[in-house]
């Protein structure tokens, strides 16, 4: 007895196995008929040879230990013609006597191989028809906005329109860990808060879904463009309908930051010390890591050195001589002294962004018909592609590469476009110069677990070469190393203007690095942090 439902949309119709089963053992019984085994119970498509169940049925024939089967339709046995033929095959050498379903008996005289042909045909070619209209009419689908399969976690289906819209449980949560990645968080880190603090479970589905979010299903979220509003399905992107959790440039910059760590050797796990500055220097010379070690001098007085590791690829030896860890410790504190502003700079400051975003509007404006008109463009130009297209003037894959981009580019235009008629605040600027005015008394009072977060929220990168610490700090913290000095400030007002303009419009995509150095505090000179 074979017995076969498959877990697929288009085998809604079929009768589930215990029902098919139900039925099965009343012909059984009625026909007088022996069943030489347990019955073969599979759920699988048969739309291509390679069911093991199946398989392992076959065998058992070929070898005798059966002469017949029993099935609810022969559509069960075979909707391929590979599987179809073996049977028909085995039926005719007489390794298989019968073939019993509740509407008739198949025992390869007469006619019934012809019937047989048209039924495991016609199985065949409603899964072909079946497999063209799914994907025609996924494709209509993708065309006007809509997700053709099951939403992503963070969506959910309406049911009036069919549009995917917010969770209201989990959209929120993700969009948390966007901004978090975002923000530089490993992905490790964000995976514990998702299951250890938020209990984050997956939606589910009928036996699927239900359980705490996995590994492999995060960084599957964090490298998928549906998340910006891009559709990619079928070889082809589309521009969704949905509500989309981050920009295409945030998306890119998460992608980017994943390619640079695949691209840098990561820090080797600490085995039974700790050092609070360990896996966020590299060396200035070669690149390595920056390791640390405990020292102890002929007075037993115990030290922490950091120094290159020297493992790099094409360095087999590094020059650079190691430094205390107070030595790097003042060298931060100094960068920090330097950020604090002074209060009449401040006032100052405040009165210069309440002009400075009331230009901003009357900028927006202006943008916002720029972009109208590149919008517009965009859709000619796609409506243009797709005219080539249907005059076989362009291939379907040149057609779908460029389709891409456009899709793209139109994706984040809009983006750009909605992004631009936002509002700048000076509420986030004012509190990030708060911050920055007590982090150098936040970090010369903390501990080294105090001192490493302060470190890590002012800078992205640090280098150290030649004793000396070569300190990339974030974006708003370099804007504020232009304000070491009132003179400064004044004197080079439109850079810093460019720099507070990136900033408070979010534009960070167009921000300019800028790496401060910080002198040793054991060198002669005591000047504050010169801005390259």
């Amino acid at each position: 007895m074979y017995l076969r439902k498959s877990s697929e949309s288009d085998d809604r119709q079929a009768l589930s196995i215990p029902a098919q089963e139900r039925e099965l053992n009343t012909i059984v019984r009625q026909l007088g008929l022996e069943l030489a085994a347990e019955p073969f119970r599979e759920s699988m498509s048969a739309k291509a040879p390679g069911r093991p169940l199946f398989e392992k049925m076959i065998g058992r024939l070929r070898k005798g230990a059966a002469d017949g089967i029993v099935c609810w339709h022969l559509d069960r046995l075979a909707r391929n013609p590979a599987d179809g033929g073996q049977l028909m095959w085995l039926l005719g050498r007489g390794a298989v006597s019968q073939i019993v379903t509740p509407g008739r008996t198949y025992t390869g005289t007469g006619d019934d191989k012809l019937m047989m042909s048209i039924i495991f045909g016609m199985a065949t070619k409603y899964s072909d028809d079946l497999s063209v209209n799914v994907k025609r009419g996924n494709k209509a689908a993708l065309e006007r906005g809509r997700w053709p399969t099951a939403p992503k976690i963070g969506y959910v289906r309406d049911r009036k329109t069919n549009e995917l819209a917010p969770d209201p449980v989990r959209f929120g949560l993700c969009r948390k860990m966007w901004r978090m990645r975002l923000d530089g968080v490993p992905v490790s880190d964000i995976l514990q808060t998702a299951r250890d603090e938020w209990h984050l479970l997956t939606p589910s589905r009928k036996i699927v879904g239900g359980k705490l979010l996995s590994a492999s299903q995060l960084y599957r979220f964090f490298h998928d463009p549906f998340y910006t509003g891009i559709m990619v399905h079928g070889g082809g992107s589309f521009k969704g309908n949905h509500q989309p959790m981050v920009t295409w440039h945030e998306f890119q910059r998460v992608q980017d930051e994943f390619d640079r760590a695949t691209t840098t050797t990561p820090p080797s796990r600490p085995k039974t010390h700790w050092f609070a500055y360990r896996g966020l220097i590299t060396c200035g010379a070669c690149g390595a890591l920056v390791t640390a070690r405990y020292t102890t001098n002929r007075h037993g007085t115990r030290y922490i050195h950091y120094h290159c590791c020297r493992k790099r690829r094409g360095y087999s030896f590094c020059p650079q001589r190691s430094i205390e860890e107070s030595q790097i410790e003042a060298q931060l504190l100094a960068y920090l002294r330097s950020l604090v502003i002074p209060s009449r700079l401040m006032r100052w400051l405040h009165d210069r962004c309440k002009y400075l975003v009331a230009e901003l509007d009357t900028e927006r404006e202006a943008a916002d018909a720029r972009f109208a008109s590149l919008i517009a463009a965009n859709q000619r130009r796609q409506t243009h592609l797709l005219d080539l297209h249907l005059d076989n003037v362009i291939s379907r894959e040149d057609f779908s590469a460029r389709n891409d981009e456009l899709v793209r580019e139109r994706i984040d235009l809009e983006q750009r476009r909605e992004a631009n008629r936002e509002s700048p605040e000076i509420e986030p600027l004012t509190e990030a110069i708060s911050f920055a005015n007590l982090a150098a008394s936040a970090f010369e009072n903390g501990d080294k677990q105090k001192r490493r977060e302060i470190t890590t929220a002012v800078v992205l990168n640090l280098a150290l070469k030649d004793k000396t610490l070569l300190i990339q700090p974030a974006k708003l913290f370099a804007v504020l190393g232009k304000m070491s000095s009132s003179s400064t400030w004044l004197n080079d007002w439109e850079h810093v203007r460019s720099d507070l303009v990136a900033y408070l419009t979010g534009n960070k995509w167009n921000h300019r690095p800028i790496v401060a150095k910080v002198p040793s505090p054991v060198a002669k000179s005591r000047s504050l942090a010169r801005v390259r």
